[in-house]
């Protein structure tokens, strides 16, 4: 008897635990989740664009059966198979705010989404820059010179089509290929003012223009030259006080020159007749202003005058030349002091290869020649980035500007107008390093033509800043802003 009792309490538990199990509560789908990978929240893009779209779905209890982007709560497309991407024509968007919402489902009708905005913009083409190099305003000319125009122009978002040259307002002559260097012959302008104006057009009809007056003279013709002839009342310093032109031999040298003023405080050194040895001009200045000294036409020195006396200097090649210096007018300029010589050594501001030498290493024969002007007032770049041009010593400015013009392309900025400055037929230019351009600060006097505050350097310190120069106290900066900062630009290439 005992053993059917037990039988039958064993037969209630095996009956209660199964009763229990099947009690027991369902177990609960867990909702899938989505995450918009790509584009992030807050992109912006153009209408010509096509944006790529990726969604992340994962379901922890079962399986993904679709992943659906909607575009301003209207469905875009539907994906059943991972990976997730989507694409769309930006161009199908209205220019404005978006909101992409992706809503994933699993296998039991769970539903998960994640929201992103975006913005699509109208591409609106900007304008090329466009500037006139050469001359520069206010040069004068006379009727008999040729007058070289060289225009620089960039488009960072197309190309340059043409660049047109005006003269007064009438179309002058094309340049539809890279240089864009014009010139107007002797006789074709009469004496007075005259507009030059140069018109830079991209490839999508946009234009940029830059604008620069010139002035014609005719010159003087027949007028003799004396031995001896100075231009100012002032005294200079006692060692020079004897010193004026020398010509006709007058120093033993072959200097076959004669002078001839003009009316409008320019004066030239006309070729006469025979071979000549001499390669240096020396002379002193004094004043205010800017004066402009030529070799044939070429701008050889840009002298930045001061208060007190300062004897400046260059080579030429040898041979026979026109010497001209011009400044414009209405400014006090004290001219004395000229002599031309021979030199045999190199030395720091005298004309060399192409230019005027900036700085020589040990050895004499090697350094650094500087363009004779500023090229231009300009940003290091537009944006924010890290170029890796962090070289500061002499000898990496070329390697500094080669990487940044790689980094940054096309545009208007310090190393790229350096980087396509073509003059006297060199076109291996740069933006100076940091030391570089304390050799030219150190310098400044005898490359001359020094005419703002601060000058960039092409040494990078991070994303945002980049090394300059005060050229009033030597003080060197690693805070030169990159994007706000409109700083001088002095080229320089290496012999």
């Amino acid at each position: 008897m005992k053993k059917i009792y037990l039988f039958l309490i064993q037969t209630l538990v095996v009956l209660c635990f199964f009763f229990a199990m099947s009690c027991e509560k369902p177990k609960n789908n867990q909702p899938p989740t989505c995450s918009i990978a790509n584009p992030a929240n807050n992109a912006q893009f153009y209408l010509d664009e096509s944006i790529s779209v990726t969604v992340i779905a994962k379901d922890q209890d079962g399986k993904i059966t679709e992943v659906q982007l909607y575009v301003d709560d209207a469905i875009h497309s539907t994906k059943t198979t991972s990976p997730y991407n989507f694409t769309i024509n930006a161009g199908t968007l209205s220019p404005g705010t978006h909101t992409l919402k992706a809503v994933t489902k699993d296998n039991e009708g769970a539903t998960g989404e994640f929201s992103a905005v975006i913005e699509i913009l109208s591409k609106g083409n900007k304008a090329p820059a466009c500037i006139i190099m050469y001359p520069v305003n206010n040069a004068e000319f006379n009727t008999d010179e040729s007058i070289l125009v060289t225009v620089v122009a960039e488009d960072e978002d197309g190309y340059i089509a043409e660049v047109q040259l005006y003269v007064d307002n009438v179309g002058h002559s094309i340049k539809t290929s890279y240089p864009y260097n014009f010139t107007i012959n002797p006789g074709e302008l009469s004496s007075g003012t005259h507009t030059l104006r140069a018109v830079a057009k991209d490839n999508d009809g946009a234009n940029g223009e830059s604008t620069v007056v010139i002035e014609i003279n005719q010159p003087n013709i027949g007028i003799e030259s004396p031995d001896f002839v100075t231009f100012s009342d002032e005294r200079i310093p006692g060692s020079w006080q004897a010193t004026a032109w020398y010509v006709d031999n007058y120093v033993g040298y072959d200097d076959i020159y004669s002078l001839r003023t003009t009316t409008n405080n320019t004066a030239v050194v006309a070729n006469k007749t025979g071979t000549s040895n001499i390669n240096f001009v020396e002379f002193y200045l004094k004043g205010s202003g800017t004066v402009y000294f030529y070799m044939d036409g070429s701008i050889s020195k840009v002298c930045a005058l001061e208060n007190n006396w300062v004897k400046y200097g260059f080579y030429f090649e040898e041979g026979l030349h026109t010497f001209e210096w011009k400044f414009s007018k209405g400014i006090e300029v004290n001219l004395d002091a000229i002599r031309f010589k021979k030199e045999t050594e190199l030395a720091v501001g005298i004309y060399y290869k192409g230019e005027i030498i900036a700085y020589l290493d040990n050895t004499n024969q090697h350094g650094l020649i500087a363009a004779p002007y500023d090229l231009s007032e300009a940003q290091w770049y537009k944006s924010y980035m890290v170029t890796g041009a962090t070289g500061t010593t002499v000898g990496t400015g070329q390697s500094n500007t080669t990487q940044i013009v790689q980094a940054q392309g096309l545009g208007f900025y310090a190393a790229k107008l350096c980087d396509d400055l073509v003059l006297n037929s060199y076109s291996d230019w740069f933006l100076p390093s940091k030391d570089e351009l304390n050799f030219l600060y150190q310098n400044r006097n005898l490359i001359g033509g020094f005419t703002v505050y601060y000058y960039w350097s092409s040494s990078e310190y991070d994303a945002y800043f980049a090394w300059s120069q005060n050229f009033s106290d030597g003080i060197q900066y690693f805070n030169g802003n990159k994007f706000s900062s409109i700083w001088g630009v002095r080229a320089v290439r290496t012999f």
